[in-house]
């Protein structure tokens, strides 16, 4: 006879696992496309965040890059701003999830 119960920890751990996974990418998905969807519907935010954008892509280019660094998105507070509210307006997380 062999000893099954390591076996149910490994397969509940991994099920555990698979679900932590999978309700990430989803809730990150979900709050993402709401953010899009919010700045979709105000032309305004969409000309500010792109003139910030492309006001930093012409500081990168000047320095000899053609990558954003992390830094650089640091220094973006609007693109900032949007992305905290964003987050915090949009969890992704409903109340038939809990």
């Amino acid at each position: 006879m062999y000893d099954t119960t390591a076996l149910s920890y490994v397969s509940a751990d991994f099920d555990h696992d698979r679900t932590v996974l999978i309700a990430g990418y989803e809730t990150t998905a979900t709050t993402l496309s709401w953010t899009l969807l919010e700045i979709a519907r105000h032309p305004e935010m969409q000309t500010r965040l792109r003139d910030e954008i492309y006001e930093m892509e012409q500081k990168i280019q000047s320095r000899g890059d053609t990558e954003f660094t992390a830094t650089d998105f640091e220094n973006m507070p609007y693109l900032t701003a949007i992305l905290k509210v964003g987050l915090s307006s949009n969890t992704g997380v409903t109340s038939s999830h809990l």
